[in-house]
């Protein structure tokens, strides 16, 4: 079940009562759940939230193994190292969206 039929099947579950007809609004409701879902992970996917995660991940390898309070800065690390970083924080977004 992907992300979208789960979305809809608890949506379903939550908002359409089994004892009544089923009414507008609470299709609406349901529709709802499921249009929230999606632009959660859209959200997710863009560039914005993989360089914050990105940066998430190397400030915390970067207090591991600088003592004090200074901690290089993303934007001044060499390319290659954020690629990594920006690349690490995309697959781990990806896996947790089941895009992997």
């Amino acid at each position: 079940m992907n992300w979208d039929e789960k979305a809809q099947a608890e949506g379903t579950r939550r908002h359409l009562p089994i004892d009544r007809p089923i009414m507008v609004n609470e299709l609406c409701a349901a529709q709802g759940i499921v249009d929230g879902a999606r632009w959660q992970r859209e959200q997710l996917s863009t560039d914005e939230a993989v360089e914050r995660l990105a940066r998430g991940m190397y400030n915390a390898d970067m207090r591991q193994s600088f003592e004090g309070d200074w901690i290089p800065d993303f934007a001044s690390s060499d390319n290659r190292q954020r690629d990594e970083y920006l690349a690490r924080a995309r697959a781990g977004i990806d896996a947790l969206l089941g895009e992997s």
